[in-house]
């Protein structure tokens, strides 16, 4: 007897972080901070933006929300690394990374050329194996920014560990941080970052202690009804579940109280059940 395929269900681990299947709430959030890309543009300027909360709250699912919302108004996205503030060349690599990803542009031959749309990045060149940074070898990661064409987001995860920044890097950072949330580039370029509860605290030492309205966001758990709407997305489009999954729902809910974290712990069960049962 052949066996049917079933749709595989998606290991935790590789949703445990990250950007969410099935996003909803936070709208009040999404609408300030679009508006947010809206004036920067407009005043050629920019700001810097803080989401902090606990572990398993979404953080991380929101900058992924909010980079999205930030390309449909074409603003060039960065998914930047701690490194990066300080670090000429790592900075340069994740704005090429994030360009190549979203062009797809891979040319035949194992020749790579990038050129337009990230300002003088398209300097920087791989052919053959071989790389010329020369042209930034001297520059800071300020100079590098300036440099950059259009709007720019750069979005930064686990803030918090700007804690650890080595003595000889701070100053670096602190200019750089308050340089962009004052709007001094020069251009438009936001700083999103994300972290824990300390990470104000952090923020406060290098210098950034005031945020404009809508700018320092402490993540709450979800509302009853996104939160209902989450769980019914993964019962009925990932687990197929048949019928009416309100119970479901109802005895999730109860224990999960609004937490992204706490949501999935209790859904991967659910599906591994819907699974065994067909959807029933």
């Amino acid at each position: 007897m052949s066996k049917s395929r079933e749709k595989p269900i998606v290991k935790p681990a590789t949703r445990e972080r990250g950007e969410a299947r099935y996003f909803h709430g936070r709208v009040k959030i999404l609408d300030d901070f679009k508006e947010l890309l809206g004036r920067a543009k407009k005043g050629n300027s920019g700001t810097s933006m803080l989401i902090q909360a606990a572990p398993g709250a979404g953080k991380t699912a929101l900058l992924h929300e909010c980079a999205r919302l930030a390309e449909g108004q074409r603003w060039q996205t960065a998914r930047i690394k701690l490194r990066d503030l300080w670090h000429t060349n790592t900075l340069l690599q994740s704005l090429r990374r994030e360009k190549e990803t979203r062009h797809k542009e891979v040319t035949r031959g194992g020749n790579l050329g990038i050129s337009g749309g990230i300002g003088d990045v398209g300097q920087v060149s791989i052919s053959g194996g071989r790389s010329s940074t020369s042209t930034y070898a001297e520059r800071t990661t300020l100079e590098v920014l300036r440099d950059q064409k259009g709007s720019l987001l750069l979005v930064l995860d686990e803030a918090q560990k700007l804690a650890l920044t080595q003595p000889e890097h701070t100053e670096m950072i602190s200019d750089l941080l308050d340089t962009i949330h004052n709007g001094y580039i020069g251009r438009s370029v936001i700083l999103i970052a994300a972290g824990l509860g300390a990470t104000a605290a952090i923020f406060d030492s290098l210098g950034i202690s005031r945020f404009d309205p809508g700018c320092h966001i402490n993540l709450s758990p979800l509302k009853e009804e996104a939160e209902r709407e989450v769980i019914k997305d993964w019962l009925k489009k990932e687990g197929r579940a048949k019928g009416d999954s309100t119970p479901w729902i109802d005895a999730i809910a109860h224990e999960t109280h609004g937490w992204p974290q706490h949501i999935m712990a209790y859904v991967w069960p659910a599906l591994k059940q819907l699974k065994l049962t067909g959807g029933g």
